[in-house]
């Protein structure tokens, strides 16, 4: 499938999901450079250790509120 997305970037949130990282996948084999954001560091370090050496992962500070009061 050719979605025109060669040698573009795509920002993916919710990528460290089961559905997101699918679609990281697929925009990836596609050609772009995809940024993946989500909230699972264990998924997003599996996704980077089998990622197909262009990929990279940073895992900052989590940025969940801790109450809707925040």
């Amino acid at each position: 499938m050719d979605l025109g997305l060669s040698d573009r970037t795509a920002v993916v949130t919710g990528g460290t999901g089961r559905i997101g990282s699918e679609d990281c996948r697929t925009i990836a084999d596609e050609g772009a450079d995809v940024v993946v954001l989500g909230v699972d560091e264990y998924s997003a370090r599996i996704a980077d250790a089998t990622g197909d050496g262009r990929s990279r992962a940073d895992f900052p500070l989590p940025l969940r509120r801790r109450s809707a009061a925040s």
